[in-house]
């Protein structure tokens, strides 16, 4: 076979017969770049994702992020971490969603916020165990917090094991 009937071959659908008349596209330099800017899109976007998730990791909400940019070096680009961080929250809000890190988050934000209902569950769960601790984050931890810190000397029990760590 020759290279322009191998090309014809590889670029008919799978199970059809090659059309000998169609001819052969070509990727233009345009659409090359349009990709890789939809690439470096995606890329940019991941990323902030990824900011986003552990800013909830931390517990951090977006007001409170805006209060800690002070660098001025990092200024523009955590500027747009916090716009980006509020318009997300506030899609999630009308959607009436929430992301993974929101369950922590918010079970964290109504127990500090309502002192009977914490009392209620210390009272309820007067033993905890915490498993796999080693791949806890400030918000879990929080969250913990909350809800052993009424006895002196709590009845919490963690396991972790520091070789299967994800965080440092």
């Amino acid at each position: 076979h020759s290279a322009a009937s191998r090309s014809e071959q590889s670029a008919s659908l799978p199970g059809k017969p090659p059309d000998s008349s169609a001819p052969l596209r070509r990727t233009s330099s345009r659409s090359c770049r349009a990709r890789s800017r939809a690439r470096a899109s995606i890329t940019h976007l991941s990323a902030i994702l990824r900011e986003i998730e552990r800013l909830k990791k931390e517990n951090i909400t977006p007001t409170e992020r805006a209060k800690l940019i002070e660098a001025p070096i990092e200024a523009p680009k955590e500027r747009e971490l916090v716009i980006l961080y509020q318009d997300y929250e506030a899609a999630l809000r009308r959607e009436k969603l929430y992301d993974f890190a929101d369950m922590i988050m918010e079970a964290v934000r109504v127990l500090a916020a309502n002192r009977d209902f914490l009392l209620r569950l210390q009272e309820r769960y007067q033993y905890i165990l915490a498993d796999e601790h080693q791949d806890a984050n400030q918000s879990q931890n929080q969250l913990l917090e909350l809800l052993t810190n009424f006895h002196p000397e709590p009845n919490l029990f963690i396991v972790g094991d520091e070789k299967q760590a994800i965080f440092q």
